[in-house]
Formats: structure tokens, sequence, C-alpha cells
């Protein structure tokens, strides 16, 4: 590339960044891309553990084949299989699309200084899932973990309250379709800590207590909690997960009295 096409390259960059009418540097866009680097970084995290997740559970399929056999001596590692992967979707979708609606979309008002905040605790949450795709063949030590993730989440979800600068838009208003109809704070993250709060004692009690006479039905049962509070989750905080386009329209001004007044008569005159 020749150095006058080089040139020509990076001011079209730098042009692409600037306000078209001011001409000085689009700075919602800049924080647009901060907070996408963030996510991405989180995005290869998850992406990291689900792949090692899956290489250990191919490398067995490949080394005894995939046969009944497989079923009935792995069949531990296949339901922890399944808990992991209805827990990392959501975690995953959840934290891209709080990013989103906090630093991008500004559905929430947050303070500047939460986003750093908000990252490390969910790239924790990112590095904790890479820690059980480790311990994929280890059923205690698997959902012990994972009761720590939840416990991280719960608190930083109680914590988030605290790093809004504004209060929170009622559902019923015409600005933003999330809050609460008290308006104490956005319904999906009260919903995320009772869930998960259930989810964990319920891990706590079959993992570690005598419950269960059958390893079968433990097994079972841990991945029910897991599949069941995915299912909640999104059922209960869909519109959270994908917002809907009816948010409702403005109400019109009213009409000043004695204008409301001469089209009453004009009405009864006719």
């Amino acid at each position: 590339m020749t150095e006058e096409g080089s040139s020509s390259s990076m001011s079209g960059c730098q042009d692409a960044h600037r306000d078209p009418e001011r001409g000085r540097p689009d700075m919602s866009k800049a924080r647009e891309r901060s907070v996408s680097h963030m996510q991405m970084l989180c995005a290869v995290v998850f992406g990291i553990a689900l792949t090692k997740m899956l290489s250990s559970l191919m490398q067995e399929i490949l080394r005894t084949g995939l046969s009944l056999d497989f079923f009935c001596q792995h069949y531990g590692q296949i339901l922890v299989f399944v808990s992991f992967l209805f827990t990392l979707i959501p975690f995953f979708h959840g934290a891209l699309r709080y990013l989103d609606m906090s630093y991008i979309t500004q559905e929430r008002h947050v303070q500047s200084y939460a986003l750093i905040f908000d990252f490390c605790v969910l790239f924790a949450e990112a590095v904790l899932f890479f820690v059980l795709a480790w311990l994929s063949f280890n059923r205690d030590a698997f959902y012990t973990v994972l009761s720590v993730l939840l416990v991280l989440d719960i608190g930083w979800v109680s914590l988030c309250r605290f790093t809004t600068n504004k209060r929170p838009w009622h559902r019923s208003s015409d600005e933003r379709p999330y809050s609460d109809p008290a308006g104490k704070e956005d319904p999906g993250f009260a919903k995320w800590a009772v869930v998960n709060t259930v989810a964990l004692a319920a891990i706590v009690v079959s993992v570690w207590s005598h419950l269960w006479s059958s390893e079968v039905a433990k097994n079972v049962i841990l991945m029910s909690i897991a599949v069941a509070r995915t299912v909640y989750d999104y059922l209960s905080v869909w519109d959270f997960y994908y917002p809907p386009d009816d948010i409702p329209a403005p109400r019109p001004a009213p009409l000043p009295r004695r204008a409301a007044e001469s089209k009453a008569e004009e009405k009864q005159s006719e």
C-alpha cells in the first residue's frame, strides 16, 4: 500500500469517529467501543471455557466410542455438561446485555466508575466458567464452584442499585420500559437474586447432605436445578434479554381548558 493510500485510509478511519456536524471526535462512539472491547474479552473467556468443556467430553467419546456403554459409564459427566451449558448461556447473554443497556443503549443511567466494577465481576464469572470446565469429571467440586459463581452473582446484582445515578424509569412511563411499578430498581435484578439464591440453596443441600441415597438421583436432581434456574430466568425477565419494540408512544399534551370548552360547545351546537 502506498503512503498516500495509507494516509487516506487513516484519515477515513478518523473521520468515521467524528461528529459530522461539529467535526469533533464522536465521544459516544468512543464510549461504545470501550465497552465493546471489554465485552469481547469476556466473550473470549466464555468461549474458551465452552471449548474446554466440549474438548473434555469429545476426548472421552473418541477414546471409548459413542455407545451405550459410554452413556452408562459417563452419564454423570454428560449431566454435568448439560448443567454447564444451561448455566453458561444465560450468564453470557445476560452479561453482554447488561453492559449494552447500561453503557451503550442508555436504558439505565449508571456512574462512570461502575464500568470497571461491572467488568471485573463479569470477567471473574467468565473465569469461573473456565474453572467449571476443568472440573467436569468431579461432580461435587463442579457444583461447589457453581455455588461460588451464584454467590458472586447475587452479590453483584445486589450492589447494582448503588451504581445508578438517577432513579430508574417506571414501566408505565413513556421514557423507558425497565423498572418495577414502585420505581425501586430494575425488576430483573431482584428476580436474578431470588432465583440464584433458591438455586444456590438447592445445590448446597443436594451436594453436601445425604438427602439422596442414589447417585443417579443426585446427578439428575443437580442437573434439574441448573436447568430450572435458567428456564425461570428467561421466562421471568425475557423483556431484558430481548427488549420489546412496543414501547408506548408519549401521551398527547392536554388541550387548554378554553379550547376544550369551545370544542365541546361546537359539538353541542351541531
